[in-house]
């Protein structure tokens, strides 16, 4: 739930009390991994990547069973919460039950915007976090999550575009991956966005700046913000749970979120309009998908293996249902609401691509300290050219339909997205699998 950024207000005692846990929740799984018999001769037991269920389940035959608590921001079921149940299903029935999940649905540990300080402190083991939500901490991805306007915002080719690159990205760049582990976070699936961030407006349409002039707009991420200011619009910072009325009661005439988002959320029934460009939109956000690490590091090599290798279910199911079916769903459910689409005007296109040329140029050269911003930009343009060339050229996925349509598109025709997640494994997940 990308958007939904606040910020963690856990007490000093709280954070000390659960971080010790967390190590020794580490020490004991890294004691039954690496102790004698059995267990310790399977501890660094490495199996080969496509091996069998078979073979997994013969390698952790002498692991000590373990359950990891996950949360999932979102209720059971749900084409949101899919990929993280796949995921848990399909690692439980390989490694044979010796891994299994305590999944807490709906944020019922902590609110999703505290997920990182629940990961890194042992409260959760595993789920989907929002590192750009704290800046200071992990400046890399905020950069990142900055530039995720890089993509052409189609509904099919481009929005597996921006999915595609940016997991390309986060699995490349070391400065993303190491300010996670170094506040006690594995990551799994380092940069998750899901499209780019159109309007969703209540009373008046806003297709151009001279509509956005005036208007209040809720921001969907800290990215948004000098955007909407360079409208002419005032960017307000809203807790979500405040966002429905505030629509509903016009104390923000917008706000900047995915369709998945504001289906998710219930969104539609106070909207009567949508600003969804093909050619340009507000940045998405990289949300993320990590493991403690502590947890992960007594973990025996095979069980990380194998949990790495399961990634593929996780890929699957955040394309066909967190992605696409959420979209399917809220563009239908937005048709049944009466909701208007509109694009950008020419003018204010060439205003907002004036823009992010801008703020590439800035972070080329004001990157937060210790990071190349000059390398890092070169890696988004890099990775975005590339996997798109791969996804309309070598994969043949295209676009024939229009924002407004997309829901009758997908409901008429089969989508096959193995392709592309056989290629993502093979180009991002492979060269990072672990090894002893």
């Amino acid at each position: 739930m990308g958007q939904f950024w606040e910020t963690s207000n856990r007490s000093r005692f709280e954070s000390s009390q659960t971080k010790g846990l967390a190590a020794l929740a580490g020490a004991a799984l890294l004691l039954t991994a690496c102790g004698g018999g059995a267990q310790g001769t399977s501890s660094q037991q490495s199996v080969p990547a496509g091996a069998s269920q078979e073979d997994f389940k013969e390698a952790l035959a002498g692991m000590e069973p373990v359950t990891l608590t996950m949360q999932l921001a979102s209720a059971p079921d749900t084409a949101t919460s899919s990929p993280n149940e796949a995921y848990a299903e399909a690692v439980a029935e390989w490694s044979g039950g010796k891994i299994t999940f305590d999944i807490l649905y709906a944020g019922s540990r902590v609110p999703v915007n505290e997920m990182n300080s629940a990961l890194a402190d042992g409260m959760v083991d595993i789920g989907y976090h929002l590192p750009y939500a704290e800046p200071e901490k992990f400046p890399a991805n905020a950069l990142a999550t900055d530039l995720m306007f890089i993509h052409t915002p189609t509904p099919v080719a481009g929005s597996l575009q921006i999915a595609s690159s940016w997991m390309a990205v986060g699995a490349g760049q070391e400065d993303i991956k190491s300010e996670l582990t170094d506040n006690g976070i594995q990551p799994l699936l380092p940069l998750l966005p899901i499209s780019g961030s159109p309007l969703l407006c209540s009373g008046e349409p806003v297709s151009s700046a001279a509509e956005a002039n005036g208007k209040q707009i809720r921001a969907g991420s800290p990215a948004h913000g000098p955007a909407i200011e360079m409208l002419g619009a005032t960017s307000v910072s809203l807790p979500t749970t405040e966002v429905y009325q505030g629509l509903q009661r016009g104390v923000i005439d917008c706000v900047a979120a995915p369709v998945v988002l504001a289906n998710t959320v219930g969104l539609l029934e106070v909207g009567n309009s949508w600003t969804m460009d093909p050619e340009i939109q507000l940045t998405g956000s990289g949300g993320a998908f990590g493991i403690n690490k502590a947890v992960w590091d007594g973990l025996p090599l095979a069980a990380r293996q194998l949990m790495w290798d399961r990634l593929d279910v996780y890929i699957e199911h955040q394309f066909a249902d967190m992605m696409f079916g959420n979209l399917q769903e809220g563009i239908a459910a937005s048709h049944k609401q009466g909701i208007e689409f509109k694009e950008w005007d020419p003018q204010t296109r060439e205003a907002l691509h004036r823009h992010f040329e801008q703020v590439l140029q800035q972070a080329r050269t004001q990157a937060p300290a210790g990071i190349d911003g000059s390398g890092f930009v070169a890696a988004a343009l890099e990775a975005n050219d590339e996997w798109g060339r791969i996804i309309t050229e070598e994969l043949d996925y295209s676009d024939t339909t229009a924002w407004a349509d997309v829901d009758k598109w997908l409901a008429e025709n089969d989508l096959d997205l193995k392709p592309l997640v056989d290629r993502l494994v093979s180009d991002v997940l492979a060269p990072q699998r672990p090894s002893a």
